[in-house]
């Protein structure tokens, strides 16, 4: 248990769940995790006594190889440059993982409320989906432009 700034985020992450009628857990890493986006999306937050900071993040996807890889590794660098298109968060990879991951971190006083929790992780939760999405049919719209650059040729 954290104590000081830790112990008062842990509290607000608690009355979270219950305005949510949820029960939140943590995992084995003393993360909490967090369903939304109709589950979809699981957040993971923690305040970390050594930084003084909420460390929080959403797993993307697992990286595989792929035809388009290096595509795509531009596409979300372009997305990640000065936080245009992730809404403020940040893209990393988990290299142990090779998991893909949209994370910020906050100062705890960032959360000053139950509502403000609420919609930050809602804001994370929209970019992991939206990020989903787009990585999806990237690959689609990749194979497809190839087929069609073949029949011209």
């Amino acid at each position: 248990m954290n104590g000081g700034e830790g112990a008062k985020f842990d509290a607000l992450v608690e009355d979270f769940g219950l305005a949510a009628g949820m029960t939140f857990e943590r995992d084995a890493d003393g993360l909490w995790r967090i369903p939304a986006h109709g589950g979809e999306v699981t957040a993971y937050l923690a305040y970390r006594e050594a930084s003084g900071q909420v460390v929080v993040f959403a797993p993307v996807e697992k990286l595989r190889p792929r035809r388009h890889a290096a595509e795509r590794a531009r596409a979300l660098l372009e997305a990640n440059a000065f936080w245009d298109g992730t809404n403020g968060f940040t893209l990393a990879l988990d290299p142990d993982e090779r998991l893909l991951v949209a994370m910020d971190r906050r100062a705890p006083g960032y959360f000053s409320s139950v509502g403000r929790l609420a919609g930050y992780v809602n804001a994370l939760a929209e970019l992991v989906v939206e990020l989903r999405f787009n990585l999806r049919h990237f690959d689609e719209a990749a194979e497809i432009a190839e087929e069609l650059e073949r029949k011209e040729n």
